[in-house]
């Protein structure tokens, strides 16, 4: 089995600690360490705080966080991708589906994505 050190940026997961327990035990491998940051300031602080992430798991629409809230993830990708970070990053979003997001907006915001996944329809698959 692999250990993972996973930093979970998502608004609803970070705030709920019935959902950060489930995500940590039903979702990651077992030896996997999970940080949960529910914005992308709470991001920004976890990845200076630490470069030591295999995988970021990264909700692409942040509500509550003003007019730039509906693609707030890209534009932190964008973000990393001037700072040269080199961590994998999954999207993922309840909101919006593959197929409503530019992958050319993707591609400009970062070459570190292995894929995308909708929240709740697919959340399964990353059990198996």
């Amino acid at each position: 089995m692999y250990s993972f050190n996973i930093l979970v940026v998502d608004d609803e997961i970070a705030a709920d600690e019935i959902s950060r327990r489930n995500f940590q035990t039903e979702i990651v491998p077992k030896e996997s360490t999970c940080t949960f940051a529910g914005s992308s300031q709470e991001a920004e602080e976890q990845l200076s705080l630490s470069n030591n992430y295999d995988l970021i798991l990264l909700d692409i629409v942040f509500p509550g966080q003003g007019a730039s809230a509906n693609r707030e993830g890209l534009k932190l990708l964008e973000r990393w991708k001037k700072q040269k970070r080199k961590e994998k990053v999954i999207l993922m979003s309840a909101h919006t589906t593959h197929e409503q997001i530019d992958n050319e907006q993707i591609v400009k915001a970062s070459q570190n994505i292995l894929g995308f996944f909708q929240k709740q329809a697919e959340l399964d698959d990353l059990k198996n």
